[in-house]
Formats: C-alpha cells, structure tokens, sequence
C-alpha cells in the first residue's frame, strides 16, 4: 500500500519506488565514512586517516551525510538522477533517520570532516551502490518529493532500526558489495522481516457484525451501526464523526468502518485512541477476543497496547511473541519487536491506545514522521 501510495505521490512506477528507496536508505549512514565517526574507536583508526588526534567530534554522521550529499553526492549521482540538486526534500529525509532534522548549513568543509581517504572511500560506495540497485534514471519533482517526504522519512527510521537489530550479524572479512548484497542482506531482510511480524497480513472479506466480534448479541444492528454497515466508501482520505446517545453502538460502529476499510485495501491497519488508560485497556480486552477476524485465516497480525502502563497488562505481555512462525498459544499476540518500543506501536496491525500516542503524529515531537 505504501509503494502504491508513493508512487501515486511521486509519479514514477512502482518499481522505480523500489530502486528509489532501496539506494537512497543505502546512503542513509554514509556520513559514517566521515572523520569524527571513524575516530570514536582508536583500533579501527587507520594510518591513511592522518592525525586522529585532531580530528573533530562534530558533525555527527547524519549532518555529515547531508553535507556530503550537498556538496558532492548529488553532482555524483546525475546519471541516474537528472535533478539531483533538487532532491533537498529526499535528502533531508534520509539524513534526518535519528528522527529530527540535520543541520544543513555547517562551518566547515567536506574535506575537513571527511579528509581525503574518507572522501574517496565515500565516493567509491556510492558509485558502487548506484551500480547494483540503480537501473535506469529517475526523475523526480521538487514539488511532489515535498508531499512524500514525511512517507520517506518514516521510511527511513523503520528500515535503520531493522538493519541495526541483532537480525544482522557484523561482518570483518571484507567483501565485494555485490557478494554482500545478493549472498547475505537480502536474504536476512527477509528473515527480519518476517521474525518481527513487519510482513502485512492479508484482510478478511467483509463481515456482518456478529461475524466479525464473534458475539451473538450483535445480529440484530442499532441504526448506528447499520449506517456504518452500508455507508459508501471514497478512495479520498475521510473523516467519519460518530454520535448518538449512550449504548447506541458507537464503538461498534468505528471497528465497522476501521473493518471495511481495511478489507476494500483502503487501510492496511487501524489504531484505536481512547481518553484514558483505562478505558483504551478496556477496549484492548474487547478487540483481543475479536481481533483476527480483521485479517485472513492463517495470517498472524499484531495487537498492541500503547499506553504507558500496558506493562502492568498480563493479557498484553503473555501475548509478545519473538518469532512469527513459533506458536503463543495467548488470546491476543503481538510481536515482541513493535512492542519493545511505543514509537513502533503504528507498525502493529492493530492498535489500542490512549489519544496522546496519535497525537505525537502531528506535534514537532522526535520520530513524529515515523508515527
């Protein structure tokens, strides 16, 4: 759904989505090639490097990639991107994958934070790079890179957390990129993937109400639920506001609509943002007898609690599983990964919460792109 959606954003197909992300999150920690970072470890300095000692503790490696990118990069890289001075949107999302904006105006100079074997070794990666996931030139608008930049960005901090796990081992022996990429990173992304319950669940067909909350006491529908049951859908992001009196259905009514949204591929997900920790704890025990019926049998989403208490939550924490295909035998599961930090709490299919976690989406928080 994201690919389709950027693509649409973007304006390039499908596939060029593909090659755009996979270069640009491969670029992602290339200010690491920088002096400061290389110095932080005295064993792995190199002779070729100069004078450790002098060297700087700043910039850090994402506003060293911007400035790389800035400076060097992009006149590098015009043979597959055309515009590359215009790509200061993309840029700015790679480089910001800690979860706020970089610098981008330093007082220094690439070769001061790169030295030259830095700069060239950084060069050479990103040739390389281009070579193996680059197959044709892409062009992009400024204007259009602008509106999918939040997307990129959050993007960007899923696949540095991903790729940062224990899931890939550290290699010393050196290896041809290629060799690297095709022999080992495909394969344990994949794996990655799967283990952290990140591979999205197929929806269920669409469901009558006492199908869907397995409950016998909602075959006959209030008029509120029944607007819910056959209210037309648009393609356009939409706003639906519920209200009725007291016992009327109103929280059936939203899980009618997050159901049918998700099974017409119009979501991929839903999160539930309740006033309080009770009361999103109450809604939890209600979707954790119900919740597999969203999704296809044989699928294994995720239900998470995103409040701060949920620890304190047996039904939650019996549910975390560390592997998607080992079996939980818990009412409700939730992968161990999304549920080890609330940041990654809207990667879970399903989510209960209190309103405070939806709003971090659209307050200057840290990682809000990634909410």
């Amino acid at each position: 759904m994201l690919r389709r959606q950027l693509a649409e954003l973007l304006a390039i197909p499908d596939w060029q989505v593909v090659d755009l992300l996979t270069f640009w999150m491969a670029l992602h920690d290339v200010g690491k090639f920088s002096a400061p970072f290389s110095a932080q470890i005295e064993d792995l300095w190199l002779p070729e490097m100069g004078d450790r000692a002098s060297v700087p503790d700043t910039p850090r490696h994402g506003e060293a990639g911007f400035l790389l990118w800035d400076k060097v990069i992009a006149a590098d890289i015009t043979a597959w991107f055309p515009d590359g001075r215009r790509l200061v949107p993309l840029a700015r999302a790679i480089f910001g994958h800690h979860g706020k904006p970089v610098a981008e105006r330093l007082p220094t100079t690439v070769m001061h934070v790169y030295r030259r074997f830095g700069l060239e070794a950084a060069r050479e990666f990103v040739r390389d790079t281009g070579t193996l996931l680059l197959s044709t030139p892409i062009r992009l608008e400024q204007e259009r890179l602008v509106r999918a930049s939040f997307a990129v960005a959050g993007v960007a901090v899923m696949a540095d957390w991903v790729g940062s796990s224990a899931a890939f081992a550290y290699h010393n022996e050196p290896m041809p990129l290629t060799t690297y990429w095709n022999g080992y990173a495909l394969e344990t992304a994949r794996a990655a993937v799967r283990e952290f319950g990140l591979v999205p669940c197929t929806s269920a067909p669409e469901r009558r109400l006492v199908q869907l909350m397995a409950d016998e006491r909602f075959k006959d529908l209030t008029p509120m639920q029944r607007w819910a049951s056959e209210v037309a859908l648009t393609n356009a992001p939409t706003l639906y506001i519920i209200e009725d009196s007291t016992g009327a259905g109103k929280t059936e009514s939203a899980l009618i609509l997050a159901h049918r949204l998700i099974s017409s591929g119009r979501a991929s997900g839903a999160y539930f943002a309740l006033p309080t920790m009770a009361t999103a704890n109450a809604l939890y025990a209600r979707l954790a007898k119900a919740y597999l019926n969203f999704f296809a049998t044989g699928t294994r989403p995720s239900l998470v609690l995103a409040h701060a208490a949920r620890d304190l939550d047996t039904r939650f924490t019996e549910g975390l599983f560390y592997d998607s295909d080992a079996p939980n035998g818990a009412e409700a599961e939730c992968s161990a990964w999304i549920a080890d930090n609330r940041r990654r709490s809207f990667l879970a299919q399903l989510g209960v919460g209190t309103v405070d976690q939806a709003l971090l989406a659209v307050l200057p928080s840290k990682f809000q792109a990634f909410a």
